[in-house]
């Protein structure tokens, strides 16, 4: 007598059995037979969901068969297989549009209980059947109008809408749940009338809240505020928190309501508006935009004690324009709290409300109404000065850096010590503060920043380089070139990076000589600056002395020395970039064809083998350059410019076919549109079959991309 087998072995067969059926159904819509309809309605049925969610797709590429179709009705109708006829439904569903007629066919031959199952299939039957589901969002069965009014949000526009909203004045919640629902899904308006005694109901508050939202009413305002006294959670919280500050950013009015009744908001309404900033709730990405708009409220209603969660989020870089503009409202008000708050917050808070203070002491003094703006307060803007001294003496670099940056605005003469020294000493980020500090204070105390600088190390230029902006030239110069004969490259580099604020033949002579030193980016540095001065005399040596960079040893310089040439104008240095179109240092070649392209004068083409110079580049290595040659040949050349073009249209990249393309197209000769159909005949590339259509049709060529 044989046994039975094992249950795992018939699990594995059963598996097999399915897996098999389900490659069948997927096969029906790939090689359909005349027995499709009833080997499809049997996959509908099969008791496996992956067979049947197969079917359903397969039912897409048979429904142009009249006998699919009516079979689905039919499974749609019957009573007895609930898998059937879900099966039906998503298949109806997926046919989409073109199945409408045959469900308007099958809603009158339903009896009461199958109709919902007919709405539900009309989902995806597009705005022709919107008419029927209108009327069924009225039927008495509450199943139906739901089934209807859900079928309409995910349909969608002017009439679905229309249709939902006519719901919301139902006598059965659930019905005006679902129109809720739809309509905020579908991000549309409701009346504020209709909305605002909702937000009573706690069964349809939410969607009502995001509704109101929406509106773009400033009456809409006095109900979402109402709202918070009486919200349960921190969820609903941030729903009001949310709709509100939607409307603020929609509506002028509104917004002006809105920033009116946040002042008058009291001590519990601002203490639930705290609890979705709060700092110990593990922030996530999705409760950023309410903790957002819960910060924007709370600083219109220039709530201090949401200062420190504020900050935090604002050092996160995550406050948001909205709520920078309601800081800024706030303005010198919100001072001294910052103030006062900011030694006990982390680092990088504590940083963001030093700055913030330093910015807002600025700021006029609110008025009362009917007086005229007040200017700044002096004692104000002491004690801002006093907490930034102290705050240079800080452990954590940020906190110094923040403090450094802010006396930029606060600084006094008697400053220029303490900067100098401090940035000598930390160096990195809190030196560059320091030197936009000392250059502000340069401006408005020279002579302190001059005498504060004698004490200077040459060794650390990069901490006080920007502050000769505002000294006398040759006091300036005599600083510098100590530190570009200091030991310290980044001191050198610094000072070089600093000689165009002199801007003299002397300065020029410095840079020079400095196109001699052992560091790469010194040199890169010297080029530089070379290429910004203006003085005449500067200009002229710079002509002559650049020239020497060209035939430097790294790439770097030569790259550097050819965009500096460039920018001189010069056209008689066109032989000496010519020579680098070959270069095969990183960045050398482009640097030259930018420097060609961007000079003036008599064409390139007059040169006699620039243009083969230039069908080099088309084939070199880096697309970079062969994108700066196309620019070049087509600005440039114009003996067989369009064939020159057209090595473009073959070049492996698909970003430089394509801007071969945009060049030829804005040519619109016709050799380039020759070349374009060619190329369109055999480009396999979507975004580049694009560019050739735009430059082959005569409304969008003219240049784009190029």
């Amino acid at each position: 007598m044989t046994s039975a087998p094992p249950p795992q072995s018939r699990w594995d067969d059963e598996s097999e059995a399915a897996e098999a059926r389900r490659l069948a159904a997927r096969a029906l819509g790939e090689r359909p037979g005349p027995d499709a309809p009833e080997r499809l309605m049997a996959a509908l049925a099969d008791p496996d969901w992956r067979v049947r969610k197969e079917a359903a797709s397969a039912a897409v590429a048979l429904s142009g068969d009249a006998r699919v179709v009516e079979r689905l009705s039919e499974a749609l109708l019957q009573p007895d297989e609930v898998g059937l006829r879900n099966a039906a439904i998503e298949a109806f569903v997926r046919i989409g549009p073109r199945a409408a007629t045959a469900l308007i066919d099958a809603l009158e031959r339903a009896t009461a209980t199958a109709r919902k199952f007919v709405v539900a299939a009309m989902a995806g039957a597009g705005e022709q059947v919107v008419p029927a589901l209108a009327r069924l969002a009225g039927d008495p069965d509450p199943n139906t109008a739901t089934v209807a009014l859900e079928s309409l949000a995910r349909i969608g526009g002017d009439g679905a809408e229309d249709a939902l909203r006519k719901q919301l004045e139902a006598s059965d919640w659930v019905v005006r749940l679902a129109a809720l629902e739809g309509l905020a899904a579908l991000g549309a308006r409701a009346p504020v009338s209709l909305l605002a005694p909702m937000v009573t109901d706690p069964l349809v508050r939410r969607f009502a809240l995001r509704l109101l939202g929406r509106s773009c009413d400033p009456d809409a305002v006095a109900p979402l505020v109402a709202t918070l006294g009486a919200a349960t959670g921190i969820a609903e919280v941030a729903e009001i928190a949310l709709a509100l500050i939607a409307l603020h950013e929609a509506d002028e009015r509104a917004a002006a309501s809105i920033a009116r009744e946040a002042r008058r908001l009291s001590g519990a309404d601002r203490a639930l508006l705290r609890q979705p900033i709060a700092t110990d709730t593990g922030n996530t990405e999705e409760e950023l935009p309410a903790q957002r708009a819960a910060a924007t409220l709370l600083l219109l209603a220039r709530d201090v004690q949401a200062l420190p969660a504020i900050s935090a989020l604002a050092a996160r870089a995550e406050l948001g324009p909205a709520a920078l503009a309601a800081l800024r409202a706030f303005g010198a008000e919100a001072v001294r709290p910052l103030l006062s708050i900011e030694p006990a917050l982390d680092p990088p808070a504590r940083a963001w409300a030093l700055e913030a203070a330093a910015e807002l002491a600025t700021m006029p003094l609110e008025a009362a109404p009917g007086d005229d703006e007040r200017a700044p307060d002096p004692e104000l803007g002491r004690e801002v000065h006093a907490a930034l001294r102290a705050a240079l003496d800080a452990r954590d670099e940020v906190v110094v850096q923040a403090a450094a940056r802010a006396l930029s605005i606060w600084a006094e003469p008697g400053d220029a010590p303490t900067l100098v020294k401090l940035g000598s000493t930390r160096g990195g980020a809190v030196a560059r503060a320091t030197s936009t500090a000392l250059e502000a204070l340069s401006h408005s105390a020279p002579h302190s920043v001059e005498i504060a600088l004698d004490d200077a190390s040459p060794d650390r230029a990069d901490a006080w380089s920007e502050a000769v902006a505002a000294l006398a030239p040759e006091v300036a110069l005599e600083k510098l070139r100590a530190a570009i004969a200091s030991g310290e490259a980044s001191a050198r580099r610094a000072a070089l990076l600093a000689l165009d604020r002199v801007d003299s033949a002397e300065a020029a002579e410095v840079a020079s000589m400095a196109l001699a030193d052992e560091d790469v980016d010194v040199q890169v540095a010297a080029v530089s600056v070379l290429a910004r001065m203006r003085h005449v005399s500067a200009r002229a040596i710079a002509a002559a002395t650049l020239p020497v960079a060209l035939r430097d040893e790294s790439p770097a310089v030569r790259a550097a020395a050819a965009r500096a040439i460039g920018a001189l104008g010069d056209p008689e240095v066109r032989g000496r970039l010519r020579d680098l179109l070959r270069d095969p240092g990183p960045g050398v070649a482009l640097a030259a064809l930018s420097s060609l392209r961007a000079l003036g004068g008599a064409e390139p083409a007059s040169e006699p083998d620039l243009e083969e110079l230039l069908v080099d580049v088309l084939g070199h290595p880096d697309q970079e350059v062969v994108k700066e040659g196309l620019r070049v040949v087509a600005e440039k050349i114009r003996d067989r410019r369009e064939a020159r073009l057209a090595i473009g249209l073959s070049h492996p990249a698909w970003d430089v076919r394509r801007l071969a393309a945009a060049l030829l197209g804005a040519i619109g000769s016709e050799g380039a549109l020759s070349h374009l159909r060619a190329r369109r005949a055999i480009e396999t590339d979507d975004l580049v079959r694009a560019a050739i259509d735009d430059a082959l049709d005569p409304a969008k060529a003219g240049g784009a991309g190029a």
